[in-house]
Formats: structure tokens, sequence, C-alpha cells
């Protein structure tokens, strides 16, 4: 059994299968609804509430057996009874109601559902008044004149609560003119200001708001509220429903106290446990069960399951936040609100997981939204809306906002007691500003112009986080503070200049309204940048102070974090304060819209990293899925709760690769919690580790759900969100409506573009190191001004870098013309304006030194050759001196020669002289010789002895002395041994005394050893001879016997005693020895003077010879020199007159090379940003950007070269021959961009329909061993880790499923650590190979990139172009047909190319060799041969090259004749490739088209035919032929003829012999537009008269009749 609410989406079977019952809204009539209630109300307790009710068995109760509660219910029913009758009050209200204007649909049942709720509230207000007063309850008259003013009460809320004031002043005004119930008779108060008493008066509403101050520390803290008449009325409406346990929906603009006002009333409920829910577009009814699992137990009872709060009689309030955000499915069906419905309706659900019902105990649902009319927002099924009363909570009226704000401002200006006098102007001038921007800024401009009453809460809270920590303020200070405030809460996320002027001028305007005295400059001079940066508190800063300041911790940044060169333009400064001044803030979360590249994340990074906040990024890939996110997200949630560590969150847009992500984050940033994130185990440890964290904190927290909301408080405490999104209007549209939370919870901060200024200031910073003055230059007097504050006398620099400017803007203007176009277009961002400035500076130096250095070699070279000449001349002049100094010494050598002769006889006479002295000689020595030998043998006998007895003496040890010296009385031997020592030793005085002190002296034992006996004298010798040595006891043993020192020393006086006894004895040989030796001397000395005379006439003559060999050497060199100084001569003037045509050229060269030194800055400019801009378009936009920065480079008085090549400026030959040799098609595109494949800043992405480019780029990185793969390739990260490690070249293919995992590489966001470069890839860090690169390219040129990756490539478009097809099919064509022609020519260009080549190198070479000459080029043989080589060769290359040039133009003349066919071949494939237009399955790729044109070209039909003429025309045929047969079998009938009258049209241009028949093309085209019919016109067969008669039309301008 089916009950729908209409057949939308019911099938015919379904229909035609089901008996049908139709239920009319007039079936149940309104007349039933209210005596059903009636009924009820007499019959039925209200305690028993609704639900038992209806289940119980109706029993017909007996007037007798009334208890005293349905007494007065029945009482209550029959005083109703009157207002519920056909055209009663009711039924009028109804009728008014339905035509006023609601919030959601009106629907009568919801309407009278809430005004029974209410009503039965008055009676349970009766009721409980009965019960409290039992001995006098309320009577009958105070009874009627309570329901029935009760009555109009809940009659006002019930049909209008969902409505905005004025409804709600509608109907009260309606209701007043109806009925005759008194009514309040107030002036200028309507029936909503009141509410009615037990008594059955009216009160005012304003009577209860109770006037409240705060306390000043609670300023801005979350849970204050400030009640006023419509929290005081909303409250006290929402506690009936509450208490009636009845779901109910608070439906108002966001910010409009909604949450508040519920918490408010729930507090007031202290049985009632409240859980937010933030609903979102993608939330399913999961989020219920898992919020369920963790708030509520499963109990199983006798009734069946049952679901209940884990606490114990409390309700569970579950408040579904944003309920109207849930997208529809294809039946529009809203998934959680019709669980919901179910829940509320039947009081329970299904569990899917054994399919049992589920009743709850104790839950209740509140809701609460934006109006269904906001985007986004799907409206509620009414079927959902019948249940619950909608109440419409609007923002606070200005006197609300006064009051509420008055009450914080008072509060917070209790800070400072000067300053207690201005809280009131404070707040007034706070309400004015803010509602003026509130009208002025709505959400159809922009989605985020969301300015609600949190803005001005914001507001305070910032104001007094600034006042909190000062002493003292002046007013001054005030003011600032609260516009520095008002413009981060305003002005920060307009997008228009002209708004953000709007707010800057009205925040004065305001200002000084409310605050006339002030000195207006000290408060509102702008800038107004404030930070804690400089100084401990919150306080106004100088800008350029703070510039210095940030640079400086930049520099740490760039080590320790993140390698990226910023620029401190203003509003980067400016942003860097906002973002910090967000995460200082508690719940700080902070939303950065801006395009790609303009420095979002690197500033929050810098900003975290500057607060102490630890970044978290998530890195998605293609494979990362809502699993991982929750993973990250616990890791996050967990560091930030248990840890307590603050963590800045940042996430980009390009990350949501999932809607669940923003539904999570929704939930996260509006409570600070996810439900169902942590469960089972994940729970339990995060209970663990919750309760160590606040056993850390000194807490004492034992349950699970303290510890909840303890880690909940430190989440929200520590964790700041930065999102940051592209301002791409849709993408922005879409999440302000998916995901309200971002853009209520966050900050919100428009980054937009960089302005005119930054780009300027940008361009300047980074090309201050190159040199861009001219002293000369002269401004135009039109100066084409892009950056409005270009200095008024602008120097060439300026100039400059305002075409940098320019440039920039051209690309946003030539997007908007593809768009227009229809074009795909490609994201401009500032990181292509900074490539654009990389390239500018790259190649600035690169063409400036190479200028530089050619220019040197060429002026070496003709330095050299003027030198050379001058040498020549010389060498002219030095050849007669030569011939003079050879005659003069031919004559000195002669002379030389008569002396040499003379000396020579003298020496032979002195030889002989001195040859009988030597004889003499001889015979002496001989004699000599013997004698000493005798002498000799005597002196050996005694010298051992003494030697022996020396070595005895030295042994004697000093304490053997001591011993000696200490007797007083010797023995005798001892005394006669020191007594002869002494005595010999030349002592007189031999008492003992003396003798034991000389004994003791330090060279006693030396003088002894040292002791020569020769030269003891005869009377010496004699005494001791005598007295001691002849004396029997004076012997070794028995002395030594005595004393062991005297023994040696005996021993020692004996043997030198006896040693000069002998030397005595051999003294007269000694003496004859001695005669005979000086005898021997004289003759030396004489033979010695005889040859001195030899030796010097010897060395005469030496040095005649050695004067003779010079003098003749001289001469010799002297007549050599002649001999080569006259070829040299020769050779010379031969090579200068070679030279001359070089020096010309050279000379011609140096002075172009002053010309292009001129022309570097502009010419380098367009070079540079058709590199980093160019490379996306086709040809013909190339063409016309480039136009466009030439005519603006003119008008700026840029010098640049009108005929600029930038194929020849940008690669040299050498380069473009390789490139050819490796597969790169030869026409100009391709060639520009394998320009822009070599000179890439950022990586290239190549748009490559045909596969030639990845050909190409397969054989230039052969030898790099370049790895192929593609992201869908499950080896990609492999491939990607090991090229990043390696430095191998990686081509990652099919782009359009591009991962994410890249963009660290893509951004090269590099960390250096310990001399490694590191990167990080997903989670894990790699070193980075510095010869890594990579290309990433796509097959298909339709494919729209989102900006964040066009800002981080270079696109390099390969698409085929008309010329460059038709060139590819020439060249097949003569390759297989005249193969002959087509090597010749080939073989041509490629002679041609290295002719040109070698002439280039010799040119070097001879340049080269030039330049390597030490000294005189006449000197060095070698450069002078090679110097003559070269030129030989140069002269036959030149002659080959003219060769060719013959041959060259033959061979054009072939290729001429197969250019219509080339021709025909690229139309047919460019009108295959439009024919999508037709019909969008006709789609054919290049290869397609290239399989036909080979198969055309190996016809069969060709085999026979031999004549090149025919073969010409057999293939024209066959590729038409062959191209519709392909074609044509895939196509519709009718466009077949469509297709083969175009087909005709190609072939009819390339017959020059035919006319083109425009005009009948034209007409096939047009139809009949604006022809008028002429002439007569007759049947034809098969056509109509519409059609003759065009036909005819047509063909009146080429014959006559028809």
């Amino acid at each position: 059994m089916f009950e729908v609410q209409d057949l939308r989406y019911a099938t015919l079977a379904t229909v035609s299968r089901c008996g049908m019952v139709w239920f009319s809204e007039d079936v149940l009539s309104t007349d039933m609804i209210f005596s059903n209630f009636l009924q009820r109300t007499r019959n039925i307790p209200v305690e028993e509430g609704e639900e038992e009710a209806t289940f119980a068995k109706q029993k017909e109760i007996k007037d007798d057996e009334l208890s005293p509660s349905l007494q007065t219910q029945r009482d209550v029913a029959n005083i109703l009874q009157q207002y519920f009758d056909t055209g009663g009050l009711v039924v009028k209200c109804i009728e008014y109601a339905a035509n006023l204007e609601h919030v959601m649909d009106f629907t009568k049942l919801r309407a009278l559902g809430s005004l029974f709720s209410m009503l039965n509230q008055a009676v349970r207000n009766v009721l409980t008044y009965n019960h409290n007063h039992v001995d006098f309850p309320m009577q009958h008259d105070q009874l009627e004149k309570y329901i029935s003013k009760s009555l109009i009460y809940t009659l006002v809320w019930s049909m209008v609560g969902d409505g905005k004031l004025k409804t709600r002043k509608d109907l009260a005004d309606f209701i007043q003119s109806v009925t005759t119930i008194p009514l309040p008779h107030q002036q200028n108060m309507s029936i909503i200001d009141f509410e009615v008493s037990l008594q059955g008066e009216w009160l005012p509403w304003q009577s209860k708001v109770p006037s409240i101050e705060v306390e000043t520390h609670k300023v801005g803290a979350p849970d204050v509220v400030v009640p006023t008449l419509d929290t005081v009325r909303h409250e006290s409406l929402l506690y009936t429903w509450l208490a009636d346990h009845k779901p109910l929906v608070l439906c108002g603009p966001p910010g409009s106290g909604k949450t508040m006002t519920l918490f408010s009333a729930l507090r007031a409920l202290p049985d009632m446990e409240v859980v937010g829910l933030n609903f979102s577009s993608a939330t399913t009814p999961e989020l219920m069960l898992k919020t369920f699992d963790h708030y509520c137990e499963y109990r199983k009872t006798p009734n069946g399951l049952i679901l209940s709060p884990i606490q114990l009689n409390k309700w569970l309030v579950l408040f579904c936040d944003e309920i109207n955000l849930p997208n529809m499915d294809k039946y529009g069906t809203q998934r959680v609100i019709s669980f919901l419905r179910q829940m509320v309706e039947h009081g329970g659900f299904y569990r899917t997981t054994d399919q049992q019902w589920v009743t709850f105990e104790r839950i209740q649902f509140v809701g609460a939204c934006n109006p269904p009319t906001d985007p986004g927002r799907k409206p509620l099924s009414h079927r959902f809306l019948r249940h619950v009363p909608v109440v419409y909570v609007d923002y606070p009226g200005k006197t609300s906002l006064t009051q509420i704000y008055g009450t914080f401002n008072r509060a917070m200006l209790r800070l400072i007691p000067t300053l207690r006098t201005y809280a009131e102007p404070l707040t007034n001038a706070m309400v004015e500003f803010y509602l003026m921007s509130q009208e002025r800024f709505t959400q159809d401009m922009q989605p985020h112009y969301i300015y609600s009453p949190r803005e001005m809460t914001r507001w305070v809270r910032g104001i007094c986080e600034a006042l909190r920590p000062l002493e003292t303020l002046s007013v001054e200070g005030l003011v600032r503070i609260w516009a520095h405030e008002a413009l981060r809460l305003f002005q920060d996320r307009l997008v228009d200049d002209e708004e953000r002027q709007w707010t800057e001028k009205n925040i004065d305007a305001t200002a000084l309204k409310h605050f006339p005295n002030i000195d207006r400059k000290e408060a509102l001079q702008r800038p107004i940048l404030y930070s804690n940066w400089l100084s401990k508190d919150y306080i106004p800063v100088d800008r350029e102070e703070l510039r210095q300041y940030v640079k400086a911790r930049l520099k740490v940044f760039y080590e320790e974090e993140l390698d990226v060169p910023l620029v401190l333009f203003n509003e980067v400064l400016d942003h860097v304060l906002r973002i910090d001044r967000i995460f200082r803030q508690p719940q700080g979360h902070v939303l950065l819209i801006g395009v790609s590249g303009a420095g979002k994340t690197t500033l929050s990074r810098f900003v975290a990293w500057l607060n102490g906040l630890s970044i978290f990024q998530i890195k998605v890939h293609n494979k990362y899925t809502g699993e991982n996110f929750d993973e990250d997200l616990r890791s996050v949630l967990r560091r930030a709760g248990c840890k307590s560590e603050k963590i800045a969150f940042i996430m980009d847009e390009s990350n949501v690769l999932d809607s669940g992500f923003l539904e999570r984050m929704n939930t996260l940033l509006a409570n600070g919690e996810v439900p169902g994130l942590f469960e089972g185990d994940e729970y339990t440890t995060l209970m663990t580790q919750c309760k160590e964290g606040a056993q850390r904190e000194g807490l004492m927290i034992d349950t699970a759900e303290e510890l909840y909301k303890w880690f909940t408080q430190k989440v929200i405490l520590n964790l700041h969100v930065v999102f940051t999104m592209n301002p791409s209007s849709e993408g922005l549209k879409d999440r302000a409506a998916t995901s309200p939370a971002l853009f209520n919870r966050c900050v919100l901060n428009w980054f937009g573009d960089w302005s005119e200024g930054a780009f300027y200031q940008v361009g300047k910073e980074f090309t201050n190191k190159i040199d861009l003055e001219k002293n000369n230059f002269i401004p135009p007097d039109m100066l084409p001004v892009t950056y409005d504050g270009l200095p008024v006398n602008a120097g060439h620099r300026d100039v400059v870098i305002n075409s940098f400017v320019y440039v920039h803007h051209t690309l946003h203007q030539a997007n908007t013309r593809l768009q227009k176009r229809g074009g795909r277009t490609m994201a401009i961002t500032p990181r292509h304006y900074l490539d654009f400035i990389n390239h500018y500076v790259k190649l600035f130096n690169e063409k400036r030194s190479d200028l530089e250095e050619q220019q040197l070699h060429l002026n070496v070279g003709l330095q050299k050759i003027r030198q050379t000449t001058e040498q020549v001349e010389e060498l002219q002049k030095s050849l007669s001196i030569k011939s003079r100094e050879l005659d003069e010494r031919n004559a000195a050598a002669n002379a030389k020669l008569k002396e040499m002769i003379k000396d020579q006889q003298e020496t032979e006479r002195r030889k002989v002289t001195s040859q009988e002295i030597q004889q003499q000689l001889i015979v002496q020595t001989r004699g000599i010789e013997q004698k000493r030998v005798t002498v000799q043998a005597d002196l050996d006998k005694v010298e051992p002895a003494v030697i022996e007895a020396q070595q005895a003496v030295k042994s004697i040890k000093k304490q053997q002395l001591v011993e000696v010296r200490s007797l007083p009385n010797p023995p005798s031997v001892v005394k006669l041994a020191v007594e002869s020592i002494c005595f010999m030793l030349g002592e007189q005085d031999l008492d003992w005394k003396s003798l034991r002190t000389y004994i003791m002296r330090d060279n006693f034992i030396p003088s002894i050893v040292n002791f020569n006996a020769e030269n003891l004298p005869d009377d010496i010798r004699n005494k001791m001879m005598s007295k001691y040595v002849n004396n029997p006891d004076y012997t070794y043993d028995k002395v030594n016997r005595a004393s062991l020192a005297c023994g040696p020393m005996v021993k020692w006086a004996i043997a030198q005693i006896n040693y000069a006894d002998m030397v005595r004895r051999v003294e007269p040989l000694r003496n004859e020895l001695k005669a005979l030796e000086s005898a021997a001397n004289e003759n030396r000395v004489k033979d010695e003077d005889v040859q001195k005379v030899i030796r010097g006439l010897e060395a005469s003559i030496a040095k005649y010879k050695e004067e003779y060999a010079v003098l003749i050497s001289q001469a010799q060199a002297i007549k050599s020199d002649l001999a080569s100084v006259e070829t040299k001569v020769e050779r010379s003037v031969a090579l200068l007159k070679s030279l001359a045509s070089e020096r010309e050229r050279w000379e011609a060269g140096s002075e172009g090379f002053k010309g292009q030194m001129s022309t570097i800055v502009g010419d380098v400019m367009l070079s540079s940003a058709f590199m980093a801009y160019a490379g996306y378009f086709d040809q013909h936009m190339r063409h016309s950007l480039f136009t466009n920065w030439s005519h603006f480079l003119q008008q700026s008085n840029i010098q640049y070269r009108p005929d600029l090549a930038l194929v020849e400026y940008l690669s040299n030959p050498d380069e473009r021959l390789r490139w050819q040799a490796n597969a790169l098609p030869p026409d100009d595109l391709c060639t520009e961009n394998a320009i822009m494949l070599k000179r890439f800043n950022r990586y290239p992405l190549i748009i490559d329909p045909s596969g030639q480019a990845t050909d190409f780029i397969m054989n230039e990185y052969r030898d790099k061993k370049i790895t192929k793969t593609s992201f869908l390739d499950d080896s990609f990260r492999k491939n990607l880790e090991s090229a990043l490690r390696f430095g191998n070249p990686l081509l990652v293919q099919d782009v359009e499923n591009y991962d994410p995992i890249l963009n660290p590489v893509l951004n090269r966001e590099l960390r250096r650590t310990g001399g490694r470069v590191l990167i990080t890839l997903g989670d894990q860090d790699i070193d980075l190979s510095p010869s890594f690169t990579i290309f990433l390219s796509t097959r298909d040129p339709t494919v729209e990139f989102p900006p964040d990756i066009c800002s981080r490539v270079t696109f390099v478009n390969f698409t085929v172009t008309r010329s460059s097809l038709q060139s590819q099919c020439l060249n097949q064509v003569l390759k297989a047909e005249r193969p002959d022609v087509d090597e010749k020519r080939s073989d041509l260009l490629k002679l041609q190319g290295e002719f040109n080549l070698k002439l280039r190198q010799l040119e070097k070479s001879l340049l080269g060799a030039l330049n390597e000459v030490k000294g005189k080029i006449l000197d060095d043989d070698r450069i002078i041969s090679h110097l003559e080589t070269l030129k030989t060769e140069a002269g036959e290359v030149a002659k080959k090259v003219e060769e060719t040039d013959v041959v060259m133009a033959e061979v054009e003349n072939v290729s001429q004749q197969y250019v219509p066919l080339a021709q025909s071949c690229s139309s047919i494939y460019f009108m295959l490739e439009s024919i999508n237009q037709v019909h969008f399955l006709y789609q054919f790729s290049l290869r397609f088209f290239l399989d036909i044109f080979t198969a055309v070209l190996h016809n069969p039909k060709l085999s026979s035919v031999k004549n090149y003429g025919d073969r010409l025309s057999i293939l024209t045929m066959e590729l038409f032929q062959v191209s519709f047969n392909r074609v044509a079998r895939g196509m519709l009938h009718k466009d077949q003829i469509t297709f083969a009258v175009i087909l005709a049209k190609i072939h009819l241009k390339q017959m020059p012999s035919e006319p083109t028949y425009d005009d009948e093309f034209d007409h096939f085209l047009r139809g009949q537009k604006g022809i008028q019919l002429q002439g007569v016109t007759k049947r034809v067969e098969g056509l109509s008269q519409q059609q003759i008669s065009q036909l005819g039309d047509a063909y009146t301008k080429e014959h006559v009749g028809f």
C-alpha cells in the first residue's frame, strides 16, 4: 500500500497495476479538523499528550465521571467553540494569513497544528494554576478572559510566526478589525508586543526585558545573551513548543541569533541536553545515526528496541542547523529530511543493520535554517513542515542592536576609565556603519557579502582584545582601533576597488560624525596597520618598520620552512597582518579568496610559522578518499585536542576531491567536532589520550562526556583552519551555497588578483640587479600608463616595468576575446607574471654576456689585423739594417781566431815544467811515509793502556770521591794515590786538607780524562817516577783494595807516565819527519803556481772560442732572419689581402652589436613575454599578442628590433637541425614550441593531439634515459620518485587525470637541510636531483585546466595549424611520389644547414685562432697557416652553397606542383575537425586523417601509371573519394550531402581553371533570406517553387534566363 503526495515519479506501469484512492484537500475540511480538536480537548486529558491519546481506546466518558481537569478542558472547549465555527475568527484569520508573505510555504495544517499546540499550552497553564491553587481554582469569567485573549495571541504566532515583523503587524491589525475580544489599547503598539497573563490581562513584552550589565571579561564570550524584545518574545515561544516536545524550525538570515535564542531557551529548561549538527548539501541520514550512536544507547525492552539518551531523565535535543541545505536526489527527496519526518511522525526508525524498529525515548528535534530564497537552499517538503511550527528570526532592528552592543561597549570601556563616556557614540557609530554596509552590499552582488550581527560581535571582541592589555588610550586611539577592526570586518572581503573606497570614505564620515572633536589625522591616517610584532601590545605600526621586521624574519623562514622569494609589496604586509590577527583569535578561521599564485598559502605558512603554529596540509593524490581525509582529520584533532599543539590547517579548494570533505570541515568549523569521526577503538584511545592531556593540566575529569567536552574545547582553542579558494564566481556561489559555515565562521579575506601596484613593485624588485637605465632617455609625451603610481618624469626603468604590467594585462584582454568567441582560455595568474620576469632577467643576462663576448671576440680579431699591418711595415724596415750587421760580425770573428792560436803555444810550454816538479814530489812523499810508520809503531804500544786508564777514571762515581774526601785521616796508600794525581795535575799544596777540596771540584775527573801527557814537563815526570811510580805500594791492586776511587786513578797515572816516557824517546825521529814534510810542501807550492798560469791560459782560449762561436752564429742567424723576413713579408701581404673581406664584415658586425645592445631591453621583453604567455595559444593569437606588445613598446619609446625573429633570437641553427633530426615537424609553430620546451622555468604541459611532440621529446632526451609514464599508470608514483632521485627526465601523459601529488614538484617546494635538497612527496621526503625535469602532456585539446594547474605550468600547444599540416602532407607526398626530389631536397636542406653551420664554425675558429695568439700574429707560423687553410675552406663552402641554390630552385619547382594537393589535405582535415558542430558524434582525430592520406598514397591504382601528372590527378581524386567513403559511413544520410558539398567546394578551390561558385555555396548556406523573385520560373522535377526561384536569382548574375 503506497501513500504518496503526487504521481510525478510514478511510472505508467506502476499506476496501471494499482487501485487508487484520491484524497483531495476538500476531503478533510477545516470544520472537521476543528471539531476533532474540540472533541479531543473535551475527552482526552491534555497531560497524556497527543501520542498516547491517539492509541488509547476511546471510551465515552459520562459527565458525572469527569475529573476536575477534564471539566476545565470542557469549559475551555465551550469557550473556544464560537471562534471555530464556520465564518468565525479562526477561519477568517487562516484565509487572511494565506495571502500574506511567509518565509516558507504556508500550509493550513501546519498553521493549525501550531495553533492547537499553543492552545494546549494555554490549557496546561490553567491546569497548573488550578493544581497549585486547589482550594480556589480559576473562576469561569477569568477563564473566559484568559482563553479568549490567549486565542488571539496564539493566532498571531501560529499563523504568521514564520513571517517578518510587518506581516505579523498586518495580521494583528486585521484581527483588531474583526474581533470583539478586548485588545490592548496603547498607542503605536501592536498585539505582537503583548502577551497574556493568567489573570487574563494584556502585558507588554517590553516590561519583561531586563536591563543587564555584562562583566568586562565576558565581552565577546559566546554564551552571553543581551536580552531584547525579540529574544524575550522568541524564548517564550520556544519554551512553549519545547515543553510540548514538539519539533520546531527557526528560520532567519545568517547571524540573526537563531542558535543563540535557542540555546538561551534551552538553558532555562535544565532537563535538556543539546547536540548541534550542521547540515550541508551532502548530508545523509548516516550523520544522524552516528550522532545517536555517540550520545544515546539502545535498550531492549518488552515493547521492542528503545533508543534513549545515555544521561538519565534528560531529553536529548538534536539541533539541526542549516536544515534546508541537503541536496535533493533525482526524485526530489531530501533523504535526511524524510528520515527526520519518519522519526517525528512515527517516533522512531528502522535500523538498517537488522531491520528492527527502534522507538525513541526522550529525543526531540529542533531545526534552524536560512530563508529558502537564499542561494543553495532547497524548499522543505510540506509533508515535513506540517509537523513543525516555523518561527522567523530576523536581524535585530536598530534599537535592539544599540541596546545589545551598547551593553557590550559599556562593559568594554570600563577597562580604560577615561574613555567610559564614549560608549554611546562608539555604539552609535558601529550600528550606523553596520546598517549602511548591510544595505550597500548584498548577497546578490557576491555570495560572500553576508553582513550579520556576527560582524558586530567580532567588532566588539576585536576592540576589546586590543584594549585589554593597555593602561591608557586617547580617544583618537579608540577611534583608530574602531576603524581598523571595521576595515578588517567590512572591507577585507570586498572585491572591487570602488567598493573598498566606499567603505574607507564612510568609515571616515561615520567616525567624524560621532566623534566630531578628534584629531582626524591621528585617528584615521591611512594605512591603519596594527600588530604586536614590534612591541608586546597590539598597537599601530609604521609600514616601513614592519617591512624591515618581516624582511628579517623572512630570511630565517626561507632556511627553516620554504624557499620561495617573497616581495613585500604593500598588500602582502596588509594580508600578513590580517592573517596574523585571525590566528590570534580563538576559533580564528580564515577564508582566503584569490587567484592561484597570489601567495595565499605561502603567506599563511609564513604567519603560522611566525606565531609558532605547526602547519598541516593534507597531501592529496588520486587515490585519496574520504577515509584518508578522516584519518588526517583525526590526527590533526588529536594533536590540537590532546597534545594542545597549535595547528594551522591549510586547505586548498583543489584538495576537496569529494564533497564529504567540506561536509566534515563545515561541522568542524561550526561545532569544533565532527560526529562519528572517533568510533569504537578510536574513541577509546581518544578518551585515554584526553585523560592524559587533562591530567597534565592538573584537571581531574572522569566521565567520557566531560572529557569529550574538554577535547572539543581544546580543539576550538588550538585549531585554526585556513581555506584558500579561487575567485571564479561559479565556484564561490556553489561553495557559499553548499557550505555556509565556511563563510559564516571564517573571516573572509579577498586577495583577488594582485593590483597594478603589486605587479609594478614585484617587477621592480626582481629586476633591480640588471641595468635597465638609459641616461639620455626621454619618456614620450603620450606615455601609455598602465600603473597609475608611475612617477611623472619616469626613467627608462620605470617605463620598462610599466610595460611588464601592460604585457600581463593584455593576457586578460586576450582571454576575454577568446571567451566571447567561445574558445578555451588559460587562467592568468601572478605566477605567470613572475615566470615572465624570471625569463626576462635570465634572458637579459644571457644575451648581454653573449653580445659582450662576441663583441670582444670581434674587436680582438680586428685589433690583431691592425697590428699585423703595422708589423709588416716594421719588418720591411728591418731588412736593410740586418745585412749591415752581417758584415760587421764576420770581421770580428777573424780577429778572435788569431789571438786564440798565440795563447795555445804558451800553454804547451808551461805544462812541461809542471810535470818535472810533480816527479820530485812523488819521491819525497814515499820517504816521509816510511818514517811516520816507525814512530807510530812505538806510540801504539803504550796508547791502549792510556785509553783503558781514562775509561776507568770516567767510571769513578761521585759517591766514591765523597767517601775519600770524608776520611779525616786516610790510609797511606790512598793519600799517596791522591797526592800523586794532584801533583801530576799541577797542584802545589799537597797537605790532605787542600787535597780533599781539590778532589771535590766539578772539573776534577774531566781534567784527568782530558790530560795530555805529551805536554808533561820533564821535572814533574822525573819526580813522579822517583817519588811514586817506583814506590812498591803504588800499584793498582793495592790502591784499589783500599779505595775504588783511587785504584783507576793510579792506573791512569802509571799509564800516562809510561806514555810520556815513550814520547820523549821518539822525539828525534819526529823532528826528522818534520824536515822532510816542509821540503815536500815547497815543491807543492811551486807546482800550484805553474798550474795557475796554465789554467789562466786555457780559460782565455775557451773564452775566445765562445766569442768566436757567438759571432759565427750571429752571422748565421742574421742570414736566416733575412730569408724568413722576406718570406714573412710575402705571406703577410697575401694574408692581409684575404682578411680584408672578413675585416669589413667584422667591422659591420661590431657596429651591429651596438645596435643590438641598444635594443636588448625591448627584444628580451618581447621574447620573454612570448615564452611565458604565448605557449597556450595558436599561431594567429600568438601573432596578434606579439604585435600588440610591439606596438606598446613603440608608444613607450622602448627600443626593439622591428624585424625581431623569435626563432632566430632564441635558438641557434645547430639546435634547430638537431630538433628536426629528432622528428620535430619543421614549421614555425613547432620550432617556437621546441624553444619553450628548452627554455622553460615552470615545467611544461604539452597539448599534443597528434602525438608528434611526444615522439620529439622521447628522441630529444633519449640519451638522458627519459621515462614515459601516465597519471593512470599504477607505477606512476614509483616512476616519479626514481626520476626525482636520479634526475632522469619524466614524461607524464593523460594530464586530464591530474594527480595533485605533483603539486609540490610543480611548485618546487624545496627544503634545504644539512646540504641536502629535499622535496616532500605524499608522506615522504625525497632527495631532489638538480638535473630532474618533468614534461606533462595531454592528447585532448578540449581539456579546461583549473587555475591552480594553469599557474604552475608552462603550456605548450602543439595543436596542428593549417600551414604546419600542409607542409607535413607535402613532405609525405614528395616522399611517396618523387623520392628522388625528396632525397635531393632533404640532402640539400641538410647540406645547407651543415654548410651554414660549417661557415659559422670556420668563422668562429678563425676568431678563436686570432684570439688565442700570444703576442704577434706573424711570429706564430701555426696561426698563419691555420688562417690560410680556414680561408680556403670557407671559399670552397661558399662555392658549394651557391651550387645548392640552383638545385634548390629545381626542387622548389617540383614541390610547387604538389602544393594544391597538400592544401586540400589541410582543408579537409580542418573541416573534419569542425564538423562536430553538425552533430556531436562526428569527432575525427589527426591520426584518422593521416591514415586516410597514407592509404591514398599507397593506392594500388597507381602501380601501373608512370606519368607524374597522371599520378597526381589520381591521387587528388582518391583523396576526396576515400575521405568521403571513410567519413560518410558514420554519418546520418542528410549530413552526408552537406559533407559532400563542402568537399566539392574544397576541390573547386584547388582548380585554378574553375570558378569558385561562392554565391551558389552561399545560397546553400543561407537559404532564401532576403531574395526577391525575379523573372519567369519553370517547374523542375524534384524542386519546390521556392527553391527554383532562389536558384534562379543566384544564376541571373552569370546566365541570362534559366
